[in-house]
């Protein structure tokens, strides 16, 4: 798929649509939430279902992003530590 791509699409978007996908796609195929579902009266490809099955994507993908940002922000912050340690001290010490 990556190969066909056009000037206006990247690697990373097209990860980013396979993500989804397979998330979607792990979540409408569930077991155990198509059973929790019904026991509450949400029927499979009802649009409660659908809703469901959207927002738990979401969610997951959103968690997912929150924990590569925290990632990278604490990266940046010790990088910044390091270079006040290094402005204060003269060293990487």
């Amino acid at each position: 798929m990556k190969k066909f791509k056009g000037d206006l699409v990247t690697n990373d978007y097209i990860d980013k649509d396979i993500q989804l996908a397979n998330t979607t796609y792990r979540l409408y195929k569930d077991n155990e939430l198509t059973k929790n579902l019904e026991s509450i009266g949400v029927k499979r490809d009802s649009e409660d279902h659908k809703k469901v099955i959207q927002n738990g994507t979401q969610f997951i993908l959103d968690y997912d992003n929150i924990g590569k940002l925290h990632k990278d922000n604490l990266k940046y912050t010790e990088s910044i530590i390091d270079k006040i340690k290094y402005d204060i001290l003269g060293d990487e010490s």
